[in-house]
Parts: structure tokens; sequence; C-alpha cells
């Protein structure tokens, strides 16, 4: 548990010491905006903010970096997801409300790194601009003088940087993968890949996985086995809808569903993708007849580069979820309390 408040300069009480030596507060600090942190035990994940006796629930990813904290309604209070360069970016909220990042890094240090950064290097930084305009063998002597600066441990800093290089490694596989597929699609003489003539930013209101986002900045649409009676027509950001006023004209805000987004439309039939955390990727067959049934939603893919290969692979023939040698992954509804 960490606490902080803060009050201007002028109103730190000042100190004086006794004749035993012991140094004496004259006064008491002013901590009206105090806010309590609530870490996961054992680590630095922050799991709750405690702010004018409202408390506040944090989720954070597989990394343990906030990604979504709501108030005690349980409604959306601050949202964001984070660039490669470790920047936050599509922010719902207030910007600093979150200010914990990196295995519990304070915001405020981040920038006195980046100011002391400019300061011996005379160049901008921030973000993009500091890993493109500063070798990396300089950022590496200088940021490794300003860590011990700050006070983190050894151990803080290499466990952060083990961390971020297995995170690095898995982005570069995701996006290798789907950079691969999409190659194969925009090959093949059946099929049909739309691609956009500028790349647009992507803000749906839910974080999106590396491989869709990359897919919906730069994409229009794909048309799978177009001459096909199982042609599926996978959709661009124009059409990347909630599903629920799509296939049943309402919003269902206490079901599952509300999360879920339309990612192939046949009308009437189509495949949704799942934008909820836990289950970030996930593709359920949504075809009108079953939507929304509890044990009839079944994942036919675990993300979305997993659609498009298995798709790819079906060469325009019967679905390839619904063909007896497919292998059962699970039902949307499953492991719900």
């Amino acid at each position: 548990m960490v606490q902080e408040w803060q009050y201007e300069e002028k109103d730190r009480p000042q100190h004086s010491i006794d004749e035993f030596g012991r140094i004496r507060m004259l006064g008491e600090e002013p901590v009206e905006n105090l806010v309590t942190w609530v870490y996961e035990e054992g680590s630095y994940v922050p799991v709750a903010k405690i702010q004018n006796a409202e408390r506040y629930t944090i989720i954070s990813d597989y990394m343990g970096r906030p990604v979504e904290a709501y108030n005690s309604y349980g409604n959306v209070v601050w949202q964001a997801d984070y660039d490669i360069y470790d920047d936050l970016r599509n922010i719902k909220g207030i910007r600093d409300f979150i200010p914990f990042h990196q295995l519990g890094q304070h915001d405020s240090t981040k920038q006195v790194y980046r100011e002391w950064l400019k300061e011996k290097t005379g160049k901008p930084v921030g973000g993009k601009v500091a890993w493109e305009e500063i070798s990396p063998h300089e950022i590496f002597k200088l940021s490794e003088d300003m860590f011990d600066a700050a006070g983190v441990p050894q151990y803080a800093r290499d466990e952060y940087y083990k961390e971020f290089n297995i995170y690095i490694q898995c982005v570069n596989k995701i996006m290798e993968r789907v950079q691969r597929i999409l190659k194969a699609i925009s090959e093949s003489k059946d099929c049909l890949l739309l691609k956009r003539e500028h790349h647009v930013n992507v803000d749906v209101g839910y974080l999106l996985p590396d491989d869709l986002r990359y897919y919906l900045e730069n994409y229009n649409s794909i048309i799978f086995w177009e001459n096909s009676e199982y042609s599926v027509k996978i959709v661009g950001i124009e059409d990347f809808k909630k599903a629920n006023p799509v296939i049943i004209g309402e919003e269902v805000p206490d079901d599952i569903s509300n999360n879920w987004f339309i990612i192939a439309d046949d009308n009437p039939q189509f495949i949704t993708i799942d934008l909820f955390k836990e289950r970030l990727g996930k593709c359920y067959d949504s075809f009108w007849d079953r939507y929304g049934v509890v044990g009839e939603q079944p994942i036919i893919a675990n993300s979305f580069t997993e659609l498009l290969e298995q798709l790819f692979k079906g060469k325009g023939g019967y679905y390839y979820w619904l063909q007896d040698n497919f292998e059962y992954i699970g039902d949307a509804y499953d492991n719900l309390s």
C-alpha cells in the first residue's frame, strides 16, 4: 500500500531540532487530497485507488500495466493502452488518473527521466522521438545512471527489461504472423484483400488486439473465396460495430455479448470478436439462429489472426468450425459465475 498527497511548496511545514537532537515538524502537512494505492500482494501491480472515500478498481494486462479503472458503480472512468514505446494511447478519462505504468513506476519518474535525458543530449525526448533520434547505446548509458539516481533498484530494472523484451518478442511474432497471412490472401486469385489508400487511426472505445488494430488501420475488407457458397467477408472499421444492436436490434449491457463486435458479415450470418480484457480477441460463431444462446456460442478462433488463417486454409469449403474434424475450443459462456 502506498499513500501520496500534494501541496504547494509554501504550505510545507517547517522543521526544527529540539534539545535532544530530534527533528520536529512545526505544524501538520495538509493531506486533504490523500490518495491511497493498493497493490497486489508481493508485486508492483496496483489493484485499487482510494480517494475522497471513493474506491476505484484497477485492471491490468498480463505485464502488470494498468489498462482500465472502474468506480464503485462499475463504470469505466479511465482506460488506455500502450504503444511500442511504452507511451499511453487511446486514453479515456484523465491521463494522470493512473500514474503507475511499468512495474509500478510512477509517471513523474518517467517525466524526470525524459527531462534529464533532453538536458544531457540536447534532443527532444518523448516516445518515438527518443528511440529514433538518440542512439540505443546513448540511451542505455544515460538511462542506467538516471534510474540509479531516481532510486530504482537494479533488480527492478532487470525485471523491467526482461518483461519488456518478452513483450516486444510477443508483439513481433504476432505482427509477423498477421502480415504473413495477409500477404498470402493478397496473392490468392480467389480472395480479395482491399488495402486502404492511407493509414487511419482507430478508436472504438475498447482495447484492441495488436493484430486486429493493424488490420483495421491499414485495410478496408477481406473477402475469402468470393465465388464459393461459403464465402466470408471480414469487415473494415466502417462496419466494425457492436454486435447486439446489429444482430438483435438492441443493447444488452448486462450480458457478456455487450463486448462483442462484428468482424465478419454475411447477413444474416455473423462472426463476432470479443473485446473484453479476459477474452480479448476470441472469435465466435454468431449466426442469427444461435446468437447469445448459452452453450450455443462456440469459440471458433482464439485470435483474429487465427480466424484469418483458418478461413484461408478452408479454401471456400464448408465452415471449418462446423466440420466433424474441428477441435472444440469452448463456448463464449464457459466459466462464467
